[in-house]
């Protein structure tokens, strides 16, 4: 429920904030990291640390080098990683 709930604000935050074309936001219950970068290769996932292997696994091959944005369940963005502008 966390996690539904967390994706949905970070993914309307990105497509708000006008970070320009490139970065795409992977629409609720699609294939895809939340985010990523079509000019760089690079993509940024909202999960725990224990589900980011599996996102690795399932999204670089065809998105390049992800980072993760952890959460927990007390703490949101554990360990946040900027979005180049």
């Amino acid at each position: 429920m966390v996690g539904g709930q967390l994706d949905k604000f970070f993914k309307e935050e990105v497509l708000a904030s006008g970070l320009g074309d490139s970065i795409q936001v992977t629409p609720r219950y699609k294939f895809g990291p939340d985010v990523f970068d079509t000019n760089t290769g690079k993509w940024w996932d909202v999960t725990t640390p224990g589900q980011w292997a599996g996102h690795v696994r399932k999204y670089t091959p065809g998105y390049g080098t992800g980072s993760p944005l952890f959460y927990g369940r007390t703490n949101f963005f554990v360990n946040p990683m900027p979005i180049a502008q």
